[in-house]
């Protein structure tokens, strides 16, 4: 199996280091970062975030300003992360899924919780067809 490192959120990244140094006392050799898809957020507005009500945007902008601070201060802790690992010499890949052909998020699958689940439903899912078991 594999161990995973959970922080309640992306800019939880400085209690990453003693973590990180203690797992490599214990041998690891790699990390791969999954925080959730939100890092890679669609920016543009569609009227639809949460926020819409309390926007001073007028008419429709290329780009809702609240997404792209979302996004900037997610990616800004990723690359802390990866500074961290960069000190102490710990190769790391990020993890993406549910993309669209830009790269960016396609809204579905937010977490890699999320991801390991949709992805073990659709493997199974025949297989509980064949038992008699309706999803």
């Amino acid at each position: 199996g594999h161990t995973f490192i959970c922080l309640a959120g992306v800019n939880m990244y400085r209690s990453l280091r003693p973590v990180l140094e203690e797992f490599q006392r214990r041998k690891m050799k790699f990390l791969f970062e999954a925080f959730d898809m939100d890092k890679k957020l669609k920016t543009d507005c569609d009227r639809h975030y949460h926020k819409c009500a309390v926007c001073n945007e007028r008419g429709t902008p290329a780009n809702c300003p609240y997404k792209v601070e979302k996004r900037r201060i997610i990616q800004n802790a990723c690359g802390k992360v990866y500074g961290i690992c960069q000190e102490l010499s710990l190769p790391v890949s990020r993890m993406i899924w549910d993309q669209d052909a830009d790269g960016n998020w396609n809204g579905k699958i937010k977490g890699i919780d999320d991801y390991y689940y949709a992805k073990r439903a659709a493997t199974s899912a025949p297989l509980q067809k064949q038992k008699g078991v309706e999803a």
